[in-house]
C-alpha cells in the first residue's frame, strides 16, 4: 500500500487570509464611523458583533493532517493561529475498531474507534474542513 498523506493546509491558509481581511474591513468601518461621528448604535453594535464572530472563526480554524503508511496512522490536528498541537495521534492500523466520515452542510467529521494498548476502546472525532470529496474517500479507503 502506498503512503497516503492528506492535509487541509491550502484551504486553511485561504480561510485565515479571508478572515483577516474581513476583520480589517470591519475594524476600518468601525473607525470610519467614529471619525465621521456617525454614532448609529445599531450599526456599531452589528459591526462589533460581526468583529467578535470573525475573531471566533479565526481562532477556531483547525489544521488537519492525515498520514497512513500502511502500518501506522498519524493524525495531527491543531489550531492554525496558536500553532499548538491540540490533538496528535499515532496508532497501528490494525488497532482501528471502526472509522466513519459523516458529511454535514459545511464540513465533514471523521469518527474513529481505536483499541488502546490496555484493550479499552477510545473514540476520537475530527472536524475536516477544506478537504475535497476525493480526499475524504481516500481517507476512508485507507482506514478500511
Amino acid at each position: 500500500m502506498n503512503t497516503v498523506k492528506i492535509n487541509n493546509k491550502k484551504a486553511v491558509k485561504i480561510r485565515v487570509n479571508c478572515l483577516l481581511l474581513s476583520l480589517i474591513a470591519v475594524a476600518l468601518s468601525f473607525i470610519l464611523l467614529f471619525l465621521l461621528r456617525l454614532q448609529n448604535k445599531l450599526l456599531l453594535t452589528i459591526l462589533f458583533i460581526l468583529f467578535l464572530y470573525l475573531l471566533f472563526l479565526l481562532f477556531n480554524t483547525k489544521f488537519f493532517e492525515y498520514e497512513n503508511t500502511g502500518e501506522v496512522v498519524t493524525i495531527k490536528y491543531f489550531n492554525y493561529i496558536k500553532k499548538n498541537r491540540d490533538i496528535s495521534l499515532e496508532f497501528p492500523l490494525n488497532k482501528i475498531n471502526g472509522a466513519e466520515i459523516k458529511n454535514h452542510l459545511f464540513y465533514s467529521r471523521l469518527h474513529l474507534s481505536i483499541i488502546s494498548i490496555n484493550g479499552k476502546q477510545i473514540r476520537k472525532s475530527y472536524t475536516l474542513q477544506g478537504l475535497s470529496k476525493e480526499e475524504l474517500k481516500q481517507i476512508t479507503k485507507s482506514l478500511l
